[in-house]
Formats: C-alpha cells, structure tokens, sequence
C-alpha cells in the first residue's frame, strides 16, 4: 500500500542544548511466513544504539532456485560491518550505508531496505530507503499527551506491489530515497518491512501506543507483532494491502501473509 506523508513536527527544546546527545533504546520483533518458518524467514536486520535497518528479501528469487535470505541477510551482516568500521561516517550518510552495504553483496538475489541513524553532531534522524520497508516517527501532543505521526515514509514502487529493490538485477542503490528530520526525546520510531505495513494502519498503531503509554519497546514490538500477523491470516480484513490493490484495480480481500519485521525505538538521552 502506498504511504501517505502526513506531517512533520519541529522538535525544540533538547536541539537547543547540544551536550544532550541522543540514542536509540530499541527492541526487534521478527515473526516468519508460516511455510519459511523453519529457516527463519527471508527478512533481516540490525540494532545499534545508533543506527538501525530492515531488509526484506525478494521472495520471487524462489521461482529461480534461489533462497532470498541469503541476500538481505548479507544486507544485515554488511549494515553490521561498516557501523563498527566508521560509526561516525554512517551515522551521518545513512544512504552511504545502504549503497555500500548493496554493492558489497555478491549474493544472489535482492531485497528492499530502510536504513535509519541519529546523528552524533546534530541529533538528527537521517534515513534512507529503498522499496517498501517503510518507517514511522510518532511523538507526544504536548496538548494532550497522546501521540501523534510526526512522519510516515512513502513506499517507492514501480507498480502496485513491484517495490524498487536493491541487488540482482535490481535497481541502482544509488536511487535510494534520503531524509532528516528533528528529533525530540521520547519520539519512537517504528522501522518495518511491508509484513507490518501491509497488514496495520497507522491508526491501529497510534491507538495501541496510545492505550498503553507506560510499555517498553519490547512490549511495544511483541504486540505490533502478534497484531500483524493475526491480520495476516484474516482473510475478511481489508487491509491495507487490500486497500492499495483495489486502488491498483486488483480484488484482493485478507490480510497479506508475509514475514513479520518490526523494529521499535524510543528516542533517549544518551549518558555515555
């Protein structure tokens, strides 16, 4: 389904005091496709204090006789090699990152990716993506305490449910789309491959964070999980992959069985 940007909010307040750095404490939750449950699915990630990603693997390699885990788990070992490499350079370049991390991949294969790091110099969310592993930044209504979508990311895709994609003959890494936006402390960012965003709207995100203000991120991303994947399997449930292919002209009804990758994180002081 294709994403909508709905607005972005300018933080204040911590981005006056510059000694007050800033991090990310996170949790993952990864749920396989039932059938691909046994080799752990075809998705991968990474968590650092500081930069995160998701890449979610071509599942049509499969037709060829490839195993589409190889590549995007080749993503995630690569995001993992360069961060301890030059952390500095890649938390300032996300999209630096994404472009090494896909040339420096001889798998087989390809995948969609989203990359995201805060910036040491500036506390800036920088984020670069390419294909439909989408992003969401939500924060506090100071009016009212409940949060609200500072930011959602808009899917790249060639046509309905044909994301842009990095690898084999893929597209170009370097047409990844790149992004910064002001961060506040206690923002959270929910990073996901299209098995989340294809079955939860924002809403249904929003009013879980909101019902349950005081979870941790580990709570947070166990029950954007279990809901995803019940959704999933709802064959009456107009999803949003629903909703985006009868805007393409398709009849599709039913959640959009898929691997499951979400990454939630809470935007902290960083002590050290």
């Amino acid at each position: 389904m294709k994403a909508l940007l709905i607005f972005t909010v300018v933080s204040a307040g911590i981005l006056n005091n510059p000694a007050a750095k800033l991090k990310f404490t996170y949790a993952i939750e990864n749920i396989p496709f039932p059938a691909k449950k046994d080799k752990g699915g075809e998705d991968a990630y990474f968590g650092s204090d500081y930069i995160l990603s998701v890449a979610d693997g071509v599942g049509g390699w499969n037709q060829r006789g490839v195993d589409p885990a190889k590549y995007s788990k080749k993503l995630a070992e690569n995001t993992e090699r360069f961060t301890k490499s030059d952390p500095i350079k890649y938390r300032k370049n996300p999209k630096q990152m994404l472009v090494d991390v896909a040339n420096n991949n001889k798998e087989i294969g390809s995948s969609t990716m989203v990359i995201a790091t805060i910036d040491p110099d500036s506390n800036l969310l920088r984020t670069s993506y390419i294909g439909d592993s989408s992003y969401l930044l939500v924060r506090s209504d100071p009016s009212n305490g409940n949060y609200v979508t500072a930011y959602r990311s808009e899917e790249q895709q060639h046509s309905f449910n044909f994301p842009f994609q990095i690898g084999s003959m893929g597209d170009n890494p370097n047409e990844a789309l790149a992004f910064q936006h002001e961060l506040k402390e206690n923002d959270i960012l929910i990073l996901g491959t299209d098995g989340m965003f294809d079955n939860l709207f924002d809403n249904q995100v929003l009013d879980l964070l909101n019902e349950n203000k005081e979870w941790s991120v580990e709570e947070i991303s166990k029950a954007l999980g279990a809901i995803a994947f019940e959704k999933s399997l709802d064959t009456s449930y107009m999803s949003p992959f629903a909703v985006g292919a009868r805007k393409a002209g398709f009849y599709f009804l039913g959640g959009k069985s898929d691997d499951i990758t979400i990454i939630v994180a809470k935007v902290v002081r960083d002590n050290n």
